[in-house]
C-alpha cells in the first residue's frame, strides 16, 4: 500500500486531470455549437434563395394563360410574361400547333359547362338524339320536354329534398 503522501499526491493530480478534462469538453461544447450556427446559417440562406427560386417559378408559371404554359412545356422554351403572349413575337410555333392555338383561343370553340349532375345531361341528350336518329324517339317536342325533365330529376336527386 503506497505511502500517503504518494496517494494525496496521486488524488491531486487525477482531480487536476479531470477538471482540465472539464475545461477542454466545455472548450469543445462551445465551439461545436458556433460552428452549428454558422452551418445553420449557410444552410437557411441556400435554402431561402431555393425556396424563393421555386416560388418564384411556380408563380411565373400559374401566371400565364393556358396557351402560353402549353406551348412553354411542349417546346421547352419559357413563355412569355405579357397579357397577349400568343402575339408575342418571341414564340416560336410550328403550322400544326399554330391551328391548335387558334382553336383554343377562338371565342367560339368552348367546353361544356360544368353541371352538379357531371356527364349526365350529356348522356341524356345523346341517347335521345340516338333514338330519334333511329326513328324511335316519337315527336321532338315530347323527347326534348322527356330529356329536361330526366336533367332535372337528375339535379333534384343531387340537390337532395
Amino acid at each position: 500500500m503506497p505511502d500517503s503522501t504518494t496517494a494525496i499526491a496521486l488524488y491531486a493530480a487525477a482531480l487536476a486531470l479531470g477538471g482540465l478534462c472539464l475545461v477542454f469538453f466545455v472548450l469543445a461544447i462551445k465551439r461545436t455549437l458556433a460552428r452549428q450556427q454558422d452551418v445553420v446559417s449557410t444552410m437557411l440562406e441556400r435554402y431561402d434563395y431555393r425556396l424563393a427560386e421555386f416560388a418564384q417559378t411556380l408563380s411565373d408559371a400559374l401566371n400565364q394563360t393556358l396557351p402560353a404554359r402549353i406551348t412553354a412545356a411542349i417546346s421547352g422554351t419559357p413563355p412569355t410574361e405579357s397579357a397577349s403572349a400568343l402575339e408575342s413575337p418571341d414564340l416560336d410555333v410550328t403550322p400544326q400547333f399554330q391551328t391548335f392555338l387558334d382553336v383554343m383561343t377562338s371565342p367560339h370553340s368552348m367546353t361544356t359547362p360544368p353541371s352538379k349532375v357531371g356527364a349526365g345531361y350529356q348522356q341524356a341528350m345523346g341517347d335521345y338524339w340516338n333514338k330519334y336518329q333511329q326513328g324511335n324517339g316519337g315527336d321532338l317536342t315530347d323527347g326534348l320536354k322527356g330529356v329536361d325533365k330526366a336533367i332535372n330529376d337528375s339535379l333534384a336527386l343531387v340537390d337532395g329534398p
